[in-house]
């Protein structure tokens, strides 16, 4: 059976990453580990066009958002930190989960 992502579900929230790591070559020069930074971005789409207008009383959250970054096996550790919610690094299966709970359409997290 499909999943509703397969059948075209776009879910309303954007989410942006973006990776930068240090040049191999110029940490071995340095004798230092290679280093890098994650940034990601979340944030909800619009949805009002989902609803009348009139009827909303108030925002409309999105309900258990987490997202799930897993690592390479090369990563030794990751410092995270977050400005809503809580993330937790699992040093063993090298995965970071970030839990937020409800996203509305006025926040702007950061990881």
């Amino acid at each position: 059976r499909p999943s509703a992502l397969q059948m075209g579900f776009t879910p309303p929230i954007i989410c942006t990453p973006l990776l930068r790591y240090a040049n191999k070559d110029d940490a071995a020069k340095r004798n230092e580990d290679l280093k890098g930074t994650i940034d990601v971005k979340l944030s909800a789409r619009s949805i009002s066009t989902l609803f009348n207008m009139e009827s909303r009383k108030s925002s409309v959250s999105i309900e258990d958002v987490s997202v799930t970054i897993p690592f390479p096996k090369i990563v030794k550790t990751a410092n995270l930190k977050v400005n809503a919610g809580r993330v937790l690094y699992d040093e063993a299966t090298k995965v970071a989960k970030w839990t937020i709970g409800n996203l509305d359409e006025k926040m702007r997290l950061q990881l």
